[in-house]
């Protein structure tokens, strides 16, 4: 026998629980957890609560996690995007029951760490801005080269959805768009006194010529 608790308050409940009944069913999971504090409690010992609906997390699971992404700050990241975790682990989220961002941040947050927690990304250490932690990300993975390609950058940072990465570095003062599908790290931008001579010397006699130069032509030596 099940006692159905929908629409009843958490005395009347009590009440019936004190006379015996111990089954008591319940339509939503955000009423009974309205009613109980206590119960909440103990569902967040064992599991996260997503939509409405409760997850039991095993002690596999949790360490699985844990291990993937303990990898990936091993191997130098440290910023990573919850919706770039589900998609390039889509196969081990789908056989863990793993179905949202929220779900997978859920469980991060009571698991891992040492990591700031933002909306949409973490970032392990301290609290940090989404623009400032693609910034040091940038940085990690730029070649000694001044300039890259976005296609080659978003391979190198995979944790980083595309549109959030390129969103960024349009925004960012320390990189320049040098050209169609290329970026300029100002940071790596070395130039010589001589250099800024004859870049001078070059748009004054351009100037003087056509009444004006194109940035494209302006000597920039390597």
């Amino acid at each position: 026998l099940i006692a159905v608790s929908k629409t009843k308050s958490a005395l009347l409940i009590n009440e019936a629980i004190d006379y015996g009944i111990t089954d008591i069913g319940e339509n939503y999971v955000q009423e009974i957890l309205e009613k109980y504090a206590d119960l909440k409690s103990a569902i967040q010992q064992v599991g996260v609560l997503v939509d409405e609906k409760i997850f039991i997390l095993n002690d596999e699971l949790i360490s699985d996690l844990k291990g993937i992404i303990n990898s990936l700050i091993s191997s130098g990241i440290q910023v990573l995007f919850y919706e770039s975790i589900m998609n390039n682990q889509a196969d081990w989220m789908q056989e863990n029951h793993i179905v949202s961002e929220d779900m997978l941040k859920s469980i991060l947050q009571k698991n891992c760490q040492g990591f700031y927690f933002g909306k949409n990304f973490m970032a392990y250490g301290s609290k940090i801005t989404e623009s400032d932690a693609i910034q040091l990300e940038l940085e990690r993975i730029w070649t000694d080269s001044s300039t890259m390609e976005i296609n080659q950058i978003s391979e190198l940072l995979p944790y980083i959805p595309f549109d959030n990465l390129q969103r960024s570095m349009f925004a960012n003062q320390k990189i320049l768009w040098s050209s169609e599908g290329v970026y300029f790290l100002l940071s790596h931008f070395v130039i010589s006194e001589s250099e800024i001579e004859g870049i001078q010397d070059f748009v004054a006699i351009s100037c003087e010529k056509d009444g004006f130069v194109s940035i494209t032509d302006i000597p920039m030596g390597s």
